[in-house]
């Protein structure tokens, strides 16, 4: 928790000396992941005046609650369909490890709907025909919230860069004429300061105080034979958990028809290109951290979460629903859902 308690001085919020109640450092002391959710809780509990676990559970709850709203409202954005956008957060919110995380002590799920706010105002970038300025404040809230997201949960990083990659990369001369690149290099620029300083913090916490409570170092798989081994028990354990059975019918059904319909968009789509450098990214935070994958289901969350639950509402999205058949019979909703 980003507050403890002293027990000559009653409760202390200090936000730079996160501390927890496992005493193996120097006062619980610790280099933590950025911890605005736990401060939060901690206020919350100085105001009422006892220590209050369900408040952390509350806020941890209202994190994801706000997620899902940005991802309600990109998928209506990008769609025009206020119910396609309420079917994709939905989708998100019955996973099995969403439902499970989401009023819990991890920082993930509050990682992973910065990231999702974060996406909404950088679709907005993009998508918007806007004035520079105007599309330099949707970029710059853009940045903002995969910041938090990426300083709350490392592995969040990833949509920071392949939102970086996708104005360099994939779309660079509207890039240049619609946002400029002296704008997209000074934010970028005072993310990667931001999240490199708080990488050094830590690293001086875990100095001055003896030791981490948390792990800060890479767990690679040692060998081919247990990366074989971590990943069976990760298909036999987590796979139903990270979306249930249902879910990846779904899923598959739903890309599946999307991929037949704009199979000719979706090969030039920087959107495409974009989701696949995300996957890309989970798959190599998997092989750099392969370890922790047998017994920390969250992780998961922190890596493919994410571009599953895009993919989906992507999918869905772009989705044409046909209102008639060869037949003559009529779907028993409106089109323009």
């Amino acid at each position: 928790m980003a507050g403890h308690r002293d027990k000559l001085s009653g409760p202390r919020l200090r936000f730079f000396h996160p501390a927890t109640f496992n005493l193996l450092t120097d006062n619980g002391i610790t280099g933590a992941g950025f911890p605005v959710p736990a401060y939060v809780a901690a206020l919350l509990m100085g105001l009422v005046g006892r220590d209050a676990p369900g408040l952390m559970r509350a806020v941890t709850l209202a994190f994801s609650l706000g997620g899902l709203l940005a991802l309600f409202g990109l998928v209506r954005r990008a769609s025009g369909s206020a119910f396609k956008g309420a079917v994709a957060a939905l989708f998100a919110f019955c996973s099995p490890i969403y439902v499970f995380y989401q009023a819990n002590f991890l920082p993930s799920v509050p990682g992973f709907a910065a990231a999702l706010v974060g996406y909404y105002w950088f679709y907005r970038t993009l998508a918007e025909a806007n004035a520079p300025p105007t599309t330099r404040r949707h970029l710059a809230a853009a940045v903002a919230w995969l910041t938090l997201a990426a300083a709350m949960r490392t592995p969040f990083v990833l949509p920071l860069l392949c939102t970086l990659g996708h104005l360099a990369v994939l779309r660079p001369r509207r890039t240049a004429a619609e946002v400029g690149w002296r704008a997209v290099g000074l934010l970028y620029g005072a993310a990667f300061l931001v999240l490199g300083a708080d990488f050094l913090y830590n690293e001086y916490l875990s100095h001055a105080y003896h030791g981490s409570m948390f792990l800060a170092r890479p767990r690679a798989f040692s060998s081919w034979a247990q990366a074989m081994e971590v990943t069976k028990t990760v298909r036999e354990y987590w796979l139903w958990s990270l979306l249930s059975k249902p879910q990846w019918l779904l899923f598959c059904a739903a890309a599946g028809t999307m991929a037949v319909q704009q199979r000719r968009a979706l090969l030039q789509s920087s959107w495409a290109g974009h989701w696949l450098a995300l996957v890309a990214g989970g798959l190599a935070y998997y092989g750099l951290m392969g370890q922790q994958y047998a017994i920390h289901d969250y992780y998961l969350l922190d890596t493919f979460f994410l571009p599953l639950v895009l993919g989906f509402g992507g999918s869905l999205a772009v989705l044409r629903l046909a209102c008639s058949s060869r037949y003559g019979w009529r779907w028993p909703w409106p089109c323009s859902w």
